[in-house]
């Protein structure tokens, strides 16, 4: 489960970070889907490595064949459990800015980029015609 949600979150945000600017996985409604079901993985991740450290016991851990497997659980769930809260920081961060965007009233707001966060109303209107909020 742990190298599966890993390699999954792997190809996810670099598809993510390098893709175009105007691409759909750089939407906020991609976004605000995708990265979730990422946290859940890596929480279930976290949950099943604790689960098979209680599961294995002291008395099969320190056993010679499966000490270098046991020594390690303590690190995955660790990882499991911070990149869970990171994942989970970043959607809330997200959706509040989201949010906050369509109450302002800025159209679409669920289509444009994450890279134009924090939308204004007024920043929409007065935007130049490449709509890169970089080249602003």
């Amino acid at each position: 489960m742990g190298f599966s949600t890993a390699l999954f979150s792997i190809i996810c945000v670099s598809y993510i970070a390098f893709s175009h600017f105007h691409s759909f996985v750089k939407t906020v409604v991609f976004q605000t889907i995708c990265l979730p079901i990422l946290c859940v993985l890596w929480f279930s991740t976290a949950a099943l490595t604790a689960l098979m450290a209680e599961t294995l016991g002291p008395e099969i851990c320190y056993s010679d064949g499966l000490y270098v497997i046991c020594s390690k659980l303590a690190w995955i769930k660790l990882c499991s459990y911070i990149n869970c809260i990171i994942l989970a920081v970043y959607s809330a961060i997200l959706l509040v800015f989201t949010l906050h965007a369509e109450h302002a009233g800025h159209p679409n707001v669920w289509m444009e980029s994450t890279l134009a966060l924090p939308y204004s109303k007024d920043g929409y209107f007065s935007r130049n015609s490449s709509g890169d909020p970089r080249k602003e």
